[in-house]
């Protein structure tokens, strides 16, 4: 039988340790956004360890890097990530990343890209999202769709994050995402 397509960069290979900050249980029904942040680190054990530490007063559902995907928070957690709505109504990946680097350093973080891709591509398929970048009208208007953190900042007005940096190549990670979405409604 033939692999599914990459498949090396699918699974979530551990579950913990969990973000000690949150917001409580929601309705998986109010879940819009899928929010894209980076860590300012570089390892998702790293970033999962800090916020199931107690220093961190933020959260996240998931931390990925090149060797992992780590689910921090359940889907029906609401994550300290950006502010409101985007808690309320988003789930936060963290990659890790610096929102300091080239683009050329993120593509030589392929596997981070494919990993994320992949939980983005399973959460726009299970809670109806669209695999588009959402405007700032779409935004203040709280349509679905996928959002980067920076995006939250200038578009609502709220925050002072610039995650995952102007270098981040959306463009080529939407992509990824949509690929996958096609590979997963497929059954691959």
């Amino acid at each position: 039988m033939a692999k599914s397509p990459d498949e090396k960069h699918r699974p979530v290979t551990q579950n913990g340790p969990y973000c000690t900050y949150h917001g409580g249980v929601r309705n998986p029904a109010s879940i819009d956004w899928i929010v894209i942040h980076d860590a300012e680190g570089a390892s998702a054990k790293g970033i999962a360890s800090y916020c199931a530490s107690g220093n961190a007063q933020a959260s996240w559902h998931f931390a990925c890097d090149n060797d992992n995907l780590i689910r921090c928070l359940a889907d029906d957690v609401i994550a300290w990530h950006a502010y409101s709505p985007a808690n309320q109504i988003g789930l936060a990946i963290e990659l890790a990343g610096y929102a300091s680097w080239s683009k050329l350093t993120w593509f030589r973080h392929q596997a981070t890209l494919k990993r994320a891709a992949w939980q983005v591509a399973r959460w726009a398929v299970k809670y109806n999202i669209p695999a588009r970048i959402l405007t700032k009208r779409q935004l203040k208007a709280q349509l679905a769709g996928i959002t980067f953190h920076v995006d939250i900042t200038k578009g609502l007005g709220v925050g002072s994050h610039t995650d995952p940096g102007p270098n981040f190549p959306r463009g080529y990670f939407m992509f990824l995402v949509r690929r996958r979405i096609k590979w997963i409604k497929a059954g691959k």
